[in-house]
């Protein structure tokens, strides 16, 4: 199996060169949201990459019958592939350990759903399916032009058994 995620994270390089990630302040200057960015650099990691330069699937993805660029692992897995779930020793020892774990999900929680909604915002990610019976939602990350991410959508669509709606 190839690495995933390089050409996707190249994508993301080129997007961000191109100033996608940037959104102008009421001060005049530039920021962007590290924490949908680092969301998004995560998804692209763990997504399989699209040939960019045929505009089709991997052979490995193709193969395999895996959709392209498609993020459904949800907020937990991501918190706590990022440590964003931990608490201190102290906090573990106590009576009240579970109630720091409970909280530390609920704002990584938010955390993911603000980053969801920027990265919405941004154009970079559509939603495909819906979290629904305890699966997570799944993303499809848009990170070509327009032609590519309709043939990345497609391709996903035709692996998921989903509706072909444009």
């Amino acid at each position: 199996m190839e690495e995933m995620g390089y050409r996707n994270f190249n994508a993301i390089r080129q997007l961000g060169q191109m100033g996608k990630f940037s959104k102008m302040r009421a001060d005049g200057t530039l920021s962007t949201s590290n924490s949908a960015l680092l969301l998004l650099t995560y998804m692209a990691s763990v997504t399989y990459d699209w040939d960019t330069e045929r505009n089709c699937p991997t052979a490995d993805a193709k193969a395999k019958g895996y959709p392209c660029r498609y993020y459904k692992r949800g907020a937990e897995t991501f918190a706590y592939d990022y440590g964003k779930l931990g608490i201190s020793p102290e906090q573990a020892m106590s009576e009240n350990a579970q109630e720091y774990i409970e909280k530390r999900k609920g704002a990584a929680n938010q955390e993911f759903k603000r980053s969801i909604t920027t990265l919405k915002d941004w154009g970079v990610i559509k939603q495909l399916e819906h979290a629904k019976n305890g699966n997570p939602a799944g993303y499809l990350l848009l990170l070509g032009d327009e032609e590519e991410n309709r043939a990345v959508e497609r391709w996903a669509r035709q692996c998921l058994g989903l509706p072909m709606v444009w």
